[in-house]
């Protein structure tokens, strides 16, 4: 009888882990990806644009800093008329790149699945000005260019609350605290392999 226990268990914590989802608000995330380049005048050397793309890999990690800063988003709420600080906006706003890429990821996660994908191009477009016309212009001929190879797309399912995923662990973690003896009543045949 103790598989009743364990398939009410487990029914149980799969009714709780649902209802607790059902409670969160939908997070929805969008992403687009750069790239960064040195790039050189017409007289620039094969060397000195093999160099710019070191120094471009050396930026990277300074450029994943900036991202998130005010500089950054404050245009961005001007321009989308957000009802949201900087330091808010900040919060839901991560950009990462993998070691030795001049690539860069820049997501955002947000409960409004219209414009979340809209926020995102919003930032890579005033990350691009703040980079190539503020930050990094060079009066030599050699400069920065931010290139969006990307776009950000409108997301269809959120990324958290994970319902299945949370269904699925509710179930599993009932049944063992409520009855942990219950596994083994089911029969040799679903039992692992003895030592």
């Amino acid at each position: 009888m103790r598989w009743y226990f364990a398939v009410g268990g487990a029914l149980l914590g799969f009714v709780v882990a649902i209802a607790l989802s059902s409670t969160v608000t939908p997070q929805f995330r969008a992403t687009s990806k750069i790239w960064i380049s040195i790039s050189g005048d017409a007289e620039s050397s094969a060397l000195d644009l093999a160099q710019g793309t070191n120094a471009a890999q050396q930026r990277i990690h300074s450029y994943l800093d900036l991202v998130p800063q005010p500089i950054v988003l404050q245009p961005v709420i001007d321009e989308l008329h957000l009802d949201v600080k900087a330091s808010e906006l900040a919060r839901s706003v991560s950009a990462t790149s993998p070691t030795g890429s001049v690539v860069m990821q820049i997501a955002v996660t947000s409960p409004d699945r219209q414009r979340v994908a809209e926020i995102t191009d919003s930032i890579v477009r005033s990350f691009s000005s703040v980079v190539q016309d503020r930050l990094d212009a060079n009066a030599s001929g050699v400069g920065v260019t931010v290139t969006q190879t990307s776009p950000a797309a409108r997301p269809t399912t959120p990324v958290a609350p994970r319902t299945r995923a949370n269904a699925a662990l509710g179930g599993s973690s009932r049944c063992r605290t409520r009855c942990p003896r219950c596994l083994p009543a089911l029969g040799p045949r679903h039992q692992g392999p003895r030592a």
